[in-house]
């Protein structure tokens, strides 16, 4: 099917609920169904620039420009809505429901599934200005944040267990690999992967500079090398021992995040408004036109395609079968 062109400035990532896609804008959610790939619905929650979050039991939750949280039911039915503080970046949804925050008061948080504080922890000033990134869950009972010009590790209590000082802020959110080590991108040109969640086993310097870091350029294949977009050099590979595996340029820089599958293969988006295609050894399968350039991450959908955002703005469907990616 053609695009869904949508009459607003900007859109979020895409969330699947039910069998409707949801984006957030200037004006509030909107949902485009799946079957019908037409807009059915608008919900007027204000303007909307983190991607909704799908929660169990069918429902949804989204934050809103002003710092209002909402949680909707499956029937569109607004069950909650709170008056919080603004998103620094997305929650992490926990196994039991409840969802790990950051603020843009510098305030971590966790919140069970109606919304209700669980605990809250203040960020300290002696970790460097800077937001908290996104958190991540390091082993079943740790997370892992990325906040100012540190790293911190804490348990699912909220209590503090680790807190390492890096040279540079952060601007990624950690990237976790198989064995638990954790991956973060600093502005000071290096990665760091910190063990055990308590010290720093690793720095990886680059040169250039890793674009647009609020769109995630740093991911982790399944051999634990690394895949990073950085400005002048296109797209790296980078073993574990910090080697530079092989590089692939693009005509235009890299914007938007790594997608990375279970072979190693990498979809990414330039600035021109092309989706690549590039395998294992850098060499790359295919390309596609999204004429326009994408927002975050991708939703794979249950009917196996995938639905990228785009600044146009408008709702992409594809597929990707036999490492060629067609318009479905």
């Amino acid at each position: 099917m053609e695009p869904v062109l949508l009459d607003v400035r900007r859109i979020t990532a895409p969330t699947e609920w039910l069998d409707a896609l949801c984006v957030g804008s200037p004006e509030g959610l909107i949902l485009i169904s799946t079957r019908s790939w037409q807009v059915v619905e608008r919900l007027p929650l204000g303007p909307i620039d983190v991607r909704p979050l799908l929660l169990p039991g069918s429902r949804l939750f989204v934050a809103n420009a002003y710092g209002e949280f909402f949680v909707i039911n499956w029937d569109g039915e607004i069950i909650v809505r709170r008056a919080f503080q603004s998103l620094s970046a997305p929650p992490l949804l926990l196994p039991d429901g409840s969802m790990v925050l950051g603020t843009r008061s510098r305030m971590l948080w966790r919140l069970d599934g109606m919304l209700r504080p669980i605990w809250s922890q203040p960020i300290p000033e002696r970790f460097g200005a800077g937001p908290i990134q996104a958190p991540s869950l390091r082993t079943e009972r740790r997370i892992a944040v990325g906040a100012g010009s540190a790293f911190l590790e804490f348990d699912l209590g909220g209590h503090l267990l680790h807190a390492i000082p890096l040279e540079g802020r952060v601007i990624s959110a950690p990237a976790v690999d198989g064995d638990g080590g954790v991956m973060l991108l600093l502005n000071s040109n290096e990665i760091v992967r910190i063990e055990g969640g308590s010290r720093i086993a690793k720095r990886i310097a680059f040169e250039g500079r890793g674009l647009d870091p609020s769109t995630h350029p740093l991911g982790i294949a399944p051999d634990a090398s690394l895949r990073l977009a950085v400005g002048k050099r296109g797209l790296l590979a980078i073993d574990p021992d910090g080697s530079l595996r092989w590089s692939f340029e693009s005509e235009m820089p890299f914007h938007g995040p790594i997608v990375l599958d279970e072979r190693g293969h990498v979809l990414v988006a330039d600035r021109r408004g092309r989706l690549l295609l590039v395998d294992d050894r850098g060499s790359m399968l295919c390309a596609f036109e999204l004429e326009a350039m994408a927002v975050g991450f991708p939703s794979w959908t249950s009917g196996q395609w995938l639905c990228f955002a785009t600044e146009a703005p408008s709702l992409v469907r594809l597929s990707l079968l036999s490492n060629q990616i067609r318009l479905e």
